[in-house]
């Protein structure tokens, strides 16, 4: 105008978006005070808040030109002079399993050979008991002392690092006498029907009147045959057993230092009747017989005792 003039004016401040974008997978990102907008020198402060077994792997913030802006370690960046874009990225995490140092008589292991996990993760465990053991109780505990299912040896792996641990017990081995015994008795001295792997079993052999034991036979459930000592023991293996046991008559002592005679024909013939067997000799008749001792034959012929040997 024909005047001299004023100029006067007001700035006020932009506000800049804050967009997060929408691709974000397995967590979220959030403006902490909600806001969608800050002015330009702002301090914007971001809340992370990752899916269950899942953690913030990389974070960033860019202006509108797509260039970084800087975000602190606390997930917090000042506000450029223009839009920017928040974006994210998540990752499982690897929580490990521990198997506890103290077990005892017996291993436990993962099947795969792994010692972490993720969160859902299905965690297959190999049990290894000692020889004569087995498995008593296993537990899984996460990080907070929970205890964790466990299922056919399998659990889902929770969203924290867990302990496995295991107690291992003796094996109780049936010691079975078998039902067949005759002329004699065979008994555990213990009275025990049990054993564990490498107890030492002691036998009571008890034969009737007139009988002495001839066989004795422990045989596990393999039917392989346990070692037993002179004195009736054996050491129990890792199973059952079964005890067997024959009992042949008693050689008389009056007839133990009879006369030996040889036969070497077939002129006799051999009847049995009780246990007593009869000779019927070329002009002899053989009233009784007792047993034999290594093809040995206690025979009385008439009145003489005499043994006989039969080939």
């Amino acid at each position: 105008p024909a005047s001299a003039v004023t100029v006067s004016a007001t700035f006020k401040k932009i506000d800049y978006a804050i967009n997060i974008a929408s691709d974000i997978e397995n967590g979220k990102v959030s403006v902490a005070s909600g806001a969608t907008t800050a002015n330009y020198g702002d301090e914007v402060e971001l809340t992370i808040t990752p899916v269950t077994g899942y953690k913030l792997d990389v974070l960033s913030v860019k202006d509108a030109a797509d260039v970084d802006v800087m975000v602190s370690a606390d997930n917090k960046f000042i506000m450029p002079a223009s839009a920017v874009t928040v974006s994210a990225t998540f990752k499982k995490i690897d929580y490990a399993i521990t198997i506890a140092s103290d077990i005892e008589n017996g291993k436990v292991s993962v099947a795969s050979g792994a010692t972490i996990a993720n969160y859902g993760d299905e965690v297959e465990l190999t049990i290894t008991p000692a020889t004569g053991y087995k498995l008593e109780t296993l537990s899984v505990k996460d990080a907070d002392n929970n205890d964790v299912t466990v299922e056919d040896y399998k659990f889902t792996m929770p969203a924290s690092a867990v302990t496995v641990t295991a107690t291992f017990k003796k094996i109780d081995y049936a010691i079975n006498i078998a039902s067949d015994i005759e002329n004699g008795k065979v008994s555990v001295t213990s009275g025990a029907t049990t054993a564990n792997y490498g107890a030492e079993v002691e036998l009571t052999i008890t034969p009737a009147t007139g009988y002495e034991l001839e066989t004795l036979s422990v045989k596990d459930a393999t039917e392989g045959d346990v070692t037993v000592s002179a004195d009736n023991k054996f050491t129990m293996p890792a199973s059952a057993v079964t005890v067997t046991a024959t009992f042949k008559k008693t050689v008389p002592t009056a007839l133990q230092n009879a006369e030996m005679v040889d036969i070497y024909t077939a002129a006799g013939r051999i009847y049995g009747a009780d246990g007593m067997q009869i000779f019927t000799l070329t002009g002899q008749n053989v009233t009784e017989m007792n047993g034999s001792l290594n093809g040995v034959y206690i025979v009385k012929v008439g009145d003489k005792a005499q043994k006989v040997v039969v080939k």
